[in-house]
């Protein structure tokens, strides 16, 4: 064992390991150390010879176990003060880009994300920050939890300031300029409009489009000074952004999808549709015919709406978590949120998009803008690897607010130029959102946390902050001759004069050629394409009852040959179907849920409907055993519905929950009684359906946060939740389950559970994954098979010996006789 550098300074022999180690200055408490060092799960020495590797040992996490390993430095008693940290690790490709480290100080605990895939720093040292530490008290965590790649574990290296540093510091490869605390001349607005909830703005001609709430508003501003509302159009999602070319409107309403308007005549704009989208629709841009829609942890989707009253799916690609899209010259440039990245891809086919190159970005990613030969970039905040700043001038100043600039010389592989700071948090709290456009000389910053920042980048290498203004929260932002507009989320629509501000349009090109489309063979199963997005499949009297977005619900016979019975058309996106007996209750999104009863032949009538002024859009309903009751889904909340009247159905109780996105009702239920749903924050609430009107709501969780990528499923006597490569088991009213052993079945899986006999099925909607579980043993599940899928998959069905995977756009999946088709014999 390598000798302690700790205990080293107190006595009189100094090995000559020991005395290198205390050459670069300081402390280094190093992995060998079996003092100061701790270990919680399995680590693995190190094979790789990186260049910044201390002593003998550099350990890592096998890329596995994710949130059940971390490595501990403690402090040695004598610490005391304010003290510089560094960490040592060698850097590769396969490495994490978000490794969090702990640091437990006299202010707290802190959080500091590390990327371990390079390392630029002098020396190898990256410094975690300044800390203040009490005496004998202290440490440095390493966390292997949700982590993207290996993580490593070497060094840490602890610094007095006022004693000097030896070592050289982090090497500055950037052009960074820092914005004067002023932040330029402050604008004064020359008109203000009250919309509530505006989101973002854009501007042809004359007129502004703000997408606001429920609202598409319409705004003469011919004199920039008096703004006109001329038209609002009430519509079922809240608008998120908005792009408009050609006189049509695209805007997105994250999980309520994508609404579109002709908006030729502004005094008189008509709702043509509203486009399924994957999931959660945030970013858009149009091309031509080719729309792109960025979908956060779903990636980008390409749709097709050369007919914009029949757009049609062309493809998608995953990337981090897209918040924010561009296209230009057969690409397509996505401002990737968590991850702090900005993505490239090739659209040159945009049958089969192909991600290119990704730069990684100082803070969060979002707005991304195309103009000339640059591309422009909005960052927020969660700076990576140091701490909060306490002034200016601090390192991590800004905290990863600002506008970064990349040449785009080579349109495949965006090369840094300079970057702008914006403050950390200028006036208060925000969104997590960030935009940007740009027009001749001028660049237009909307930081919801900051306000607005005019940037001068006519000289893209030495950016110029011109102007601020901060109203509180600006969302969107754009320009036309003189003048700035801006969508404020909590004080309307903003019009402020800059002199010299142009109009944003996009440059004209030549629009990308769209594919024909050609199904290619399937080898070991059938694919049911209706024409819209399969979300999922219940069956009624052998008949496949399929809710196909803008298709409707189609009534299919599947075997032996597939053959379409009847549609059930509706003038809403059909997002779900629940079976009770001979009744079908299906999600009609703005339409509500409907009720039909069972004719026989696979004909179905509409005996009922469950609408309520201003609910929103229902996502999901779900029959509960006994057929009184149906769980419904709405905006944020579920309603627990009484139907034993199906003409007449309402509400017996109602959980208001936190974020709701898609498919966050529990299958099944224990005792035919306790039911579960979850949202993103608040996490899974027990319901006990025996119960009276309010009481029905326990207000008993079962763990107090959940993840969208989770869900729940009745196991007998259990709910099984969902846990990344394995699950939990809560029995009724039970809470508290995250403190509960998890029951691991190997991989990293994570998705929409359903059970069937002795498999548990896992469906992965944003990987594109299915992982099949044998759960013979509850104890000791076994995962025997992933499948990948071309599309997003739903909850998985087996009816009679055959496994049905509702696969988004790709269709229904169908596996006959499964078991042997899959190989699980």
């Amino acid at each position: 064992m390598k000798n302690n550098p700790v205990l080293v300074m107190h006595v009189a022999i100094i090995t000559l390991c020991t005395a290198l180690f205390l050459s670069a200055g300081g402390i280094i408490l190093d992995t060998e150390d079996s003092v100061h060092v701790s270990f919680q799960g399995k680590w693995t020495m190190s094979e790789y010879s990186g260049k910044f590797i201390t002593g003998k040992n550099c350990m890592h996490d096998a890329n596995s176990d994710k949130g059940q390993k971390s490595v501990t430095f403690k402090l040695p008693p004598e610490i005391e003060g304010i003290r510089d940290l560094y960490i040592m690790y060698s850097p590769h490709a396969n490495r994490a880009s978000n490794v969090p480290v702990i640091i437990e100080c006299k202010d707290g605990i802190k959080t500091v994300i590390v990327t371990m895939k390079e390392n630029k720093h002098e020396n190898g040292w990256r410094k975690l920050g300044t800390f203040t530490f009490l005496k004998g008290q202290g440490g440095i965590t390493i966390l292997n939890k949700d982590t993207d790649g290996f993580v490593m574990a070497d060094a840490i290296r602890i610094v007095n300031p006022a004693e000097g540093n030896t070592m050289k510091e982090e090497k500055k490869q950037e052009s960074i300029t820092v914005v004067p605390a002023n932040y330029g001349a402050k604008l004064e607005p020359v008109a203000t409009l009250d919309m509530s909830g505006a989101m973002d703005v854009c501007a042809k001609g004359t007129y502004a489009y703000v997408a606001a709430q429920y609202n598409l508003f319409i705004v003469d501003i011919a004199d920039p000074e008096k703004p006109v509302v001329v038209s609002k159009v009430i519509f079922g999602g809240k608008g998120r952004q908005i792009a408009v070319e050609n006189n049509i409107a695209y805007v997105t309403a994250r999980n309520d999808g994508l609404f579109i308007f002709d908006v030729k005549d502004p005094k008189n704009p008509k709702f043509i549709c509203q486009y399924d989208t994957i999931e959660l629709a945030t970013g858009v841009q149009v091309n031509g015919s080719i729309l792109a829609v960025a979908q956060r942890q779903y990636g980008v989707e390409f749709i097709d709406v050369s007919n914009p009253a029949k757009p049609v799916f062309i493809s998608k690609i995953k990337t981090h978590e897209a918040q924010s899209v561009d296209i230009r010259n057969g690409y397509a440039y996505a401002g990737d949120w968590g991850a702090g990245r900005l993505t490239t891809i090739d659209i040159s086919n945009p049958g089969i998009p192909k991600t290119v190159s990704e730069r990684e970005l100082q803070g969060y990613g979002d707005g991304v803008y195309v103009l000339g030969g640059l591309i422009f970039v909005s960052t927020g905040h969660h700076r990576r690897g140091v701490p909060a700043p306490k002034a200016e001038g601090d390192e991590g100043y800004g905290m990863g607010h600002g506008l970064e600039i990349y040449s785009l010389k080579d349109p495949s592989q965006p090369e840094f130029i300079s970057r702008v700071q914006f403050p950390a948090f200028f006036d208060g709290g925000g969104f997590d959102m960030w935009s940007a456009e740009a027009s001749g000389d001028l660049m237009y910053c909307a930081d919801t946390f900051n306000g607005a920042f005019i940037v001068n980048i006519k000289d893209p290498k030495k950016p110029v902050v011109i102007n601020h203004y901060n109203p509180g929260m600006v969302v969107g932002i754009t320009a036309v001759k003189d003048y700035v507009l801006m969508a404020c989320g909590k004080s309307g629509f903003h019009i402020a004069k800059v002199a010299g501000a142009l109009p944003c349009e996009r440059e004209s090109e030549k629009p990308i050629q769209i594919p024909a489309y050609r199904a290619m063979p399937e080898k070991d199963h059938r694919v049911y394409r209706p024409g819209g997005q399969v979300r999922n499949v219940a069956f009624l009297d052998g008949y496949a009852l399929v809710a196909a977005g803008m298709s409707g619900l189609k009534v299919v016979k599947l075997w032996p040959e597939i053959e379409e019975v009847t549609t059930i058309r509706s003038t809403a996106n059909i997002f779900y179907v629940s079976v009770y007996k001979d009744k079908a209750y299906i999600s009609e999104g703005l339409n509500g849920m409907s009720i039909y009863q069972y004719e026989g032949k696979g004909q179905l009538r509409k005996i009922g409907a469950f609408r309520q002024e201003n609910m929103g859009q229902v996502r999901q309903s779900v029959a509960c055993e006994g057929g009184n009751y149906v769980l419904v889904e709405h905006m944020n909340v579920f309603d627990i519905v009484d139907v034993s009247n199906p003409e007449s159905p309402v509400t017996a109780a109602s959980y208001r929950a936190g974020i709701i996105y898609y498919d966050q009702i529990g299958l099944g239920m224990i005792d035919n009684r306790y039911a579960c749903v979850h949202c993103h924050i608040k996490g899974i609430r027990w319901l006990d359906l025996l119960r009276n009107k309010k009481e029905i709501d326990t207000g008993l969780t079962v763990n107090s946060r959940f993840t969208i990528e989770g869900g729940v499923a009745a196991l007998g006597k259990n709910m099984l939740v969902m846990d990344r490569g394995g699950y939990r088991l809560a029995g009724p009213l039970e809470t508290g389950i995250e403190k509960k052993p998890k029951i691991t079945f190997g991989g990293k899986l994570l998705g929409k559970p359903s059970v069937y006999g002795t498999y548990l099925f896992v469906s992965d909607r944003i990987t594109s994954r299915v992982g099949i579980v044998n759960i013979s043993d509850l104890q000791k599940p076994v995962l025997i098979k992933e499948i990948g899928t071309k599309g997003n998959p739903g909850r998985a069905v087996v009816h009679e010996g055959s496994l049905l995977i509702p696969d988004a756009h790709n269709g229904l999946i169908i596996y006959d006789d499964f078991v042997r088709t899959l190989g699980l014999e």
